[in-house]
């Protein structure tokens, strides 16, 4: 067992650490000194309780299990240590790609989760929240998501709203170029999804592929981190280390949060995709590099540009190819079916049922305004999955949302009419065409039956040459 020493101040925040992995618990312990917190590790749950045994006074405020910890089965460290600890938040380090794992700590006491390698940025946003005991209302474990693998091909992305497919059309068919390109859209969108989906569609995608937040690292080092550096370019670079340039070569960078870089980052950034060249910091030479950089921003840039807070260079290069993902608000057809296809990515393997939700919970949620987007809807399912132990998540499941949506509805009724999340209206407040409810309809009936035309049909009540034929006289591509 080591740990560190017990002297401290009153106020300091006390980690349990269990896990004796060497890269994990210099990761947790160098990200937690950082902002103040004492870390105590642990090897094992024995060891553990031997010291919290020998230190009754010991204050904890919070726990981190790493999954690897001498082979003791994870959920059972948590549920002893919430029946000992029951106010005190755990999380759980895990490097399985798969949701049941995870979903099984949930169950068994755990607040969280941190998907390995751990970054800093998440780490530390786990040590605030265990600080704060709470977390925000209408964006409840939305930090959840982030953890989940993305998908990477375009059939895995859900949605038959209009404005999304194009979207997806768009990036399907620029995907298969060499050009930069730039995916815009709220917080929570799918941007990091239909990047990912972009690469493997690409001439690159057997290639390297780094996926990079700019939120991950902080802003003193962004430069280091994109660029790389040269041995005693500052102080601590004892050696050289390639940027995340340099380590695509040949292959794509998917960068989140472009909007984020510093100004003088952002020149070097726009200077180094024009010329092909990289230069390290406090290096005097260049080094080629073939990347392409797939960008992603929760801001539009133009707008930015136009109010000089982003670089009109590093703009035009992206933008050669620009896609842009609309808010899950406005896409309020799509809401059965997405919930629906993340709910069957919860099941557990041996569970041939698995969770479902009623038509009434999908209604509810079809009327919440869902400001995280995507992003919250699956972190809203994956706590009622986690917390629920009937066979189908009900209204009662989701009954912080339903305040919510109550408040919302009583503060501002609603102007424009749905039908099962079809528009009626148009934005000047006029009905719409017959030819283009006619065409949400049909579009919303194939994605709901997931392509199967023959049931789409038979549940719209006509034939399926009927069906065809009407997508043909619609204009809508098949």
């Amino acid at each position: 067992m080591a740990a560190v020493s017990f002297a401290k101040p009153k106020a300091q925040s006390s980690l349990l650490l269990i896990g004796d992995e060497p890269t994990s618990r210099k990761l947790v312990v160098e990200g937690a000194a950082k902002v103040g917190w004492q870390s105590i590790v642990c090897k094992d749950l024995r060891h553990a309780q031997a010291m919290l045994d020998a230190h009754p006074d010991q204050r904890i405020t919070a726990i981190i299990v790493d999954e690897v910890a001498d082979e003791e089965d994870p959920c059972e460290v948590i549920a002893d240590l919430k029946g000992r600890f029951p106010r005190v938040p755990i999380l759980l380090i895990t490097d399985d790609p798969a949701v049941e794992g995870p979903l099984h700590a949930l169950r068994a006491g755990a607040s969280d989760f941190l998907r390995r390698p751990i970054a800093h940025g998440p780490l530390l946003h786990a040590l605030r929240a265990a600080s704060n005991r709470c977390l925000p209302h209408r964006h409840e474990l939305e930090s959840l998501a982030e953890k989940f693998p993305g998908q990477a091909e375009f059939s895995s992305l859900m949605g038959v709203d209009p404005v999304f497919r194009q979207a997806l059309a768009q990036a399907a068919i620029s995907a298969r170029g060499q050009g930069h390109m730039l995916v815009e859209g709220e917080s929570g969108t799918g941007k990091d999804s239909v990047a990912r989906a972009i690469h493997a569609a690409s001439p690159r995608a057997g290639a390297s592929v780094k996926v990079f937040n700019t939120r991950a690292v902080s802003e003193g080092d962004l430069e280091a981190a994109l660029f790389g550096h040269v041995r005693g370019a500052f102080v601590g670079a004892f050696e050289a280390r390639q940027g995340l340039l340099q380590e695509c070569d040949g292959g794509t960078l998917l960068l989140d949060e472009v909007n984020r870089l510093p100004s003088a980052i952002q020149k070097r950034l726009a200077e180094a995709l024009t010329d092909g060249r990289v230069r390290p910091v406090g290096a005097e030479h260049r080094f080629h590099c073939d990347v392409r950089v797939i960008a992603m921003s929760n801001e539009g840039l133009g707008d930015l540009v136009s109010q000089a807070r982003f670089d009109r260079e590093l703009y035009r290069v992206l933008s050669s190819t620009k896609i842009f993902l609309p808010p899950l608000r406005d896409r309020v057809g799509d809401i059965p079916f997405i919930a629906r296809h993340f709910l069957a990515t919860f099941r557990d393997p041996s569970d041939l049922h698995g969770p479902v939700v009623t038509d009434e919970a999908l209604a509810l949620l079809c009327r919440f305004d869902w400001p995280g987007n995507i992003r919250q809807l699956q972190t809203v399912l994956f706590r009622a999955a986690a917390f629920s132990d009937a066979p189908a998540l009900t209204v009662e499941d989701f009954a912080h949302m339903a305040r919510l949506v109550r408040r919302d509805e009583r503060a501002q009724p609603p102007v424009n009419g749905h039908a099962g999340g079809i528009a009626l209206f148009d934005g000047d407040g006029h009905i719409r065409t017959l030819a283009d409810i006619e065409g949400d309809l049909l579009r919303l009936a194939i994605g709901h039956y997931r392509g199967h035309m023959s049931e789409a049909a038979r549940r719209l009540g006509i034939g399926r040459s009927t069906l065809y034929r009407r997508l043909d006289e619609l204009g809508i591509v098949r």
